[in-house]
């Protein structure tokens, strides 16, 4: 520790020179900026096109929020780096909630987070997007940089064979980053890849949130030793006669890197309370509230339909009331994650069943949070109580040891080296993360990957309407059954095209897109469809119901209004 007794002067200095750049940067912008928007966009002298390139084509009072928005953010930013640099690199801090840990455990981390991202990237069908019509993208934040550089990205994300090379380049990088196989390169290359991969996926549809955390770890991940444990690397040096890294030894290094890790996992959960607190209300938990939001979800169409939700139409308000209590205030104290062992042990269980229970009553699922909340537990405290357990000799225990490759068994293939020295590299790159992340959250950023995570957030009256929508296939047989889109285009499964069949099928100035979408999707159904069971029509009905005047309704509701579309097949065009 003794790093915190040579940088007393270094943080005083640091949390100084923060105020002192926020404080340059207030005046920069109030003295030199401000003047030089006002005169150009009163200057006559400035042609049109100069003023477009300067973004000066939009009124001057909206120029000048902007500019007072970006002032006051970047005031915030200085100041708050400086503050919580201040906390992060004090011994005190590391003591009390960072505590040390082992290549082991972060190497864990490593394993559970590529191999999510990795299954995620095997399961989604990322060919099948090249198909659907263009006029489907939206705003997809980053990505759409890509479209503007002279790469030629629109061509690479409307050609097949185009993207099943880079799918399978990204599901390559994500196993070995998985198994530890050179993963100061690995890391870094799976997330980029992984971040176009799920872009590319959600601009036909809308900003999803399942896989942005594992996104998020990978990519700080990147910044860490993550690959001196469990992984390839360690076992290729182990061959070579190299030094490596005790498994076995606590270091502050992999303390500081398992907590940057715990950062972003403490974050989104407080950024989604937040959330709900702000746009909801302190009362978003009410039990009208939290029947239309699980009503709502099993209605409408989903790739897997439990419909346990609707099974709690007539229950008291009581259940609803603490499922609501359990979801708001569980995220908002799971940041305690960060300055309590109690917390640990508990709010990360918590969330798990949360979002079992969303998954089962409301069929959305994000098996990310629940698979994710195992990196609070040290895997090399579960080893070694596993291998107490199993063995019943010393013999044994050598063997099991030798397995796990235990510092024991590693001394005699290898040199142990000691763990990196502790450094400010840990402590200030978890202060930087940690205020991105929560600016991100106070600016209510939805820009991809960045989001604020306002899901489920706003309260919904107490009228208890719900519009809902149904969609169903018309069969050459005369059979009439429940559409599955997302088995003919695979790139739109978990209901990705819901904003096209809810919303532009109904739309008179949209129902272009929607019909070119059912288009393409009958017709890549009825390619791989048998005689007898292709599709002729695609129904989409648009369905009310008031749950608190009618909830005992076996029909939940009554059909408002409907969209039928004829498939074609090509002979027929």
């Amino acid at each position: 520790m003794r790093i915190y007794q040579k940088t007393r002067q270094f943080r005083f200095w640091l949390c100084l020179g923060a105020a002192v750049l926020g404080l340059l940067w207030l005046a920069f912008a109030k003295l030199v900026v401000r003047p030089i928007i006002e005169g150009a966009y009163s200057s006559e002298s400035l042609s049109v096109i100069h003023k477009i390139i300067l973004g000066l084509d939009k009124p001057l009072d909206r120029l000048l929020w902007r500019l007072d928005s970006l002032t006051e953010a970047g005031l915030l930013f200085f100041l708050g780096f400086g503050l919580i640099a201040l906390v992060t690199t004090s011994r005190t801090f590391f003591q009390k909630f960072v505590g040390q840990a082992t290549p082991e455990t972060l190497g864990a981390i490593r394993i559970l987070t590529c191999g999510f991202l990795l299954a995620s990237a095997l399961w989604e069908d990322l060919v099948s997007s090249a198909l659907l019509p263009e006029e489907m993208r939206v705003f997809m934040g980053t990505l759409d940089i890509f479209y503007a550089l002279p790469i030629g990205f629109e061509r690479f994300v409307e050609s097949q064979a185009a993207l099943q090379v880079f799918k399978w380049l990204t599901v390559s990088l994500l196993f070995l980053g998985m198994i530890g196989w050179q993963t100061r390169f690995v890391i870094p290359a799976g997330a980029f890849c992984y971040y176009l991969f799920g872009g590319i996926i959600r601009h036909y549809e809308h900003f999803g949130h399942s896989g942005i955390v594992p996104l998020y770890l990978l990519v700080v991940l990147s910044f860490t030793p993550c690959g001196d444990g469990l992984s390839v690397d360690r076992l290729w040096k182990i061959f070579r006669g190299k030094a490596v890294p005790d498994a076995d030894e606590y270091s502050p290094v992999y303390g500081w890197s398992r907590y940057a890790c715990w950062v972003v996992m403490g974050q989104v959960y407080l950024a989604a309370g937040l959330s709900k607190l702000l746009n909801g209300g302190l009362f978003w938990w009410n039990a009208d509230n939290m029947r239309q939001i699980i009503f709502k979800d099993a209605l409408n169409p989903a790739r897997v339909d439990w419909g346990l939700g609707l099974h709690l139409v007539l229950a008291p308000d009581i259940l609803f009331i603490l499922l609501g209590i359990v979801g708001f205030f569980g995220e908002l104290g799971y940041v305690s994650v960060l300055f309590s062992r109690v917390a640990r042990r508990i709010f990360p269980i918590l969330m798990m069943m949360m979002h079992i229970g969303i998954f089962l009553l409301q069929n959305v699922a994000f098996f990310d949070l629940i698979l994710l909340q195992l990196i609070f537990f040290d895997f090399t405290k579960i080893r070694k109580a596993i291998a107490q357990r199993l063995n019943t000799s010393r013999n044994s225990a050598k063997v099991l040891h030798t397995i796990n490759t235990s510092p024991e068994s590693e001394s005699t293939a290898a040199l142990p080296v000691k763990t990196p020295p502790q450094s400010l590299y840990s402590p200030l790159l978890v202060a930087s993360l940690t205020l991105f992340l929560l600016f991100i959250s106070i600016y209510r950023v939805e820009f991809y990957p960045f989001t604020a995570w306002q899901m489920y957030s706003k309260s919904s009256t107490t009228s208890g309407d719900i519009t809902y929508y149904k969609e169903l296939a018309h069969y050459e047989s005369g059979v009439i059954s429940k559409a599955h889109l997302d088995r003919a285009i695979g790139a739109m499964a978990n209901g990705r095209y819901k904003r096209v069949t809810r919303k532009f099928c109904f739309d008179p100035k949209k129902v272009d897109i929607c019909k070119k979408f059912l288009s393409v999707s009958g017709s890549v159904y009825n390619r791989k469809a048998a005689s007898g069971e292709k599709v002729t029509h695609y129904e989409i009905q648009q369905w009310s119901w008031n749950f608190l005047s009618n909830p005992s309704d076996p029909n939940r509701g009554h059909l408002e209004d409907r969209f039928v579309f004829e498939i074609k097949n090509k002979e027929e065009k």
